[in-house]
């Protein structure tokens, strides 16, 4: 067996990530992980809803070394992100959206790919050896590295947490080949007997629940890698009520039952995490960040062309949501804003928008904001012969009106 690299070395690398601006550098053997037991079972679960990139990589996610042959250590580097502004509790009447707080920056895949293309030429200058980025977007369990590294816990929101910045963190690694002494791996606190974030996930997703049937949500940093057992809790989280999957990676509707309770968010949740005692700190919005990004008008999401949307998400982590994924989810929002201003927007992407899936949420966001002008662009599509799924939405949106008595609206 190799010899370690020499720490002074592996000190040297250290102090560079923290120079890169990451709060925290750990160094993790790359030997087997030991998640899969509790990966293969979630997965056989339907947890992982429509994400079934997870299980196609599976093996490569629980053995590091297919990623990079001969790996022998893994630097895993913790970015912060601020957190959170409070909730604008007049949100309904600007008609205004939330978008989670790690996406209200430049895209952190590059940013951090970035980083690390750095730190590696250090690496490779000080030993050769070979090395291989991941920032989020490769077969990696970066939140069981993080605790190997001795970085933090996994808390019971299924977020990695480290002492000081709590969860607003992102995780980076760096494979190599190279021999590290490993860390000692994390053991200091965990959430102990804190259940905070449980009954502030608006959709039940962090509590033991009887899932979503299957034909709806899977037939929507941070969804596909928050699956890893919860400290001291025997709850995981299940990514078919999760909002942030079903606001980014759930390409198809919304399960009906959940809309309401994705609220105005459009892209991304940060409920669990607000609720988290380890995130107690002063609330912060970057005075860099535009309002329209902070806080978007849910009307102009509907109606963004592609053009728009790449110009203003293209660079961002929003543009994985795709166009027709955020119009969905402004649609949603506009429904749940209970304010008549979003009864016209709505009856027209009811009968002009060019993505179905969008009209079949506009009707039933009328349906749900109710009144007369609701009821009659109603009324037009179904008499217009619309696809399946959109009848399908009018009608049951139509029927709600007529149970309610057509009481709200105008």
């Amino acid at each position: 067996m190799k010899e370690f690299i020499n720490q002074r070395i592996k000190e040297s690398i250290r102090e560079r990530a923290l120079s890169l601006g990451f709060i925290a550098c750990g160094f993790a053997d790359a030997s087997a992980l030991r998640s899969g037991t509790f990966l293969r079972a979630w997965i056989e679960a339907g947890r992982h809803g429509g994400m079934d990139y997870l299980s196609a990589n599976l093996e490569r996610r629980l053995q590091p070394g297919l990623s990079l042959p001969e790996a022998a250590s893994i630097i895993v580097c913790m970015w912060p992100y601020p957190p959170p502004g409070p909730a604008d509790p007049r949100w309904a009447a600007k008609l205004e959206g939330r978008i989670a707080a790690y996406a209200l920056d430049e895209d952190y895949h590059s940013r951090l790919t970035h980083k690390l293309e750095s730190l590696a030429e250090d690496l490779h200058r000080s030993c050769t050896t070979a090395s291989r980025i991941q920032v989020d977007a490769g077969p990696l369990l970066e939140k069981e590295l993080a605790i190997r590294a001795g970085l933090g816990w996994i808390g019971r929101n299924t977020l990695a947490l480290m002492e000081g910045p709590g969860s607003y963190t992102l995780l980076a690694c760096l494979l190599t080949t190279a021999r590290f002494e490993p860390d000692p791996a994390y053991s200091g606190g965990d959430c102990g007997h804190c259940m905070a974030c449980m009954p502030a996930c608006p959709t039940g997703a962090l509590r033991s629940r009887d899932p979503a049937p299957a034909n709806s949500a899977t037939a929507a940093t941070h969804t596909a890698k928050a699956s890893l057992p919860a400290s001291g809790s025997i709850d995981s989280l299940d990514s078919r009520l999760c909002i942030s999957y079903l606001t980014i990676e759930h390409r198809g509707p919304i399960e009906r039952s959940l809309r309401a309770d994705v609220g105005n968010w459009i892209f991304g949740c940060d409920e669990c995490q607000e609720a988290c005692p380890s995130n107690v700190q002063e609330n912060v919005q970057d005075a860099a960040i535009s309002p329209a990004f902070l806080r978007p008008k849910l009307v102009e999401l509907l109606f963004l062309s592609h053009e728009e949307f790449r110009s203003r998400y293209g660079s961002t982590a929003v543009s994985r949501a795709k166009r027709r994924g955020l119009a969905r989810n402004a649609a949603v929002a506009l429904g749940n804003s209970a304010n008549p201003a979003a009864i016209d927007p709505l009856a027209d992407a009811l009968a002009t928008h060019d993505e179905l899936l969008v009209r079949v949420h506009a009707a039933w966001a009328l349906g749900r904001l109710g009144g007369h002008r609701a009821q009659s662009s109603l009324q037009r599509c179904l008499d217009s012969g619309p696809a399946p799924p959109l009848a399908e939405e009018a009608h049951l949106a139509l029927a709600a009106l007529r149970r309610a008595g057509i009481s709200s609206g105008v």
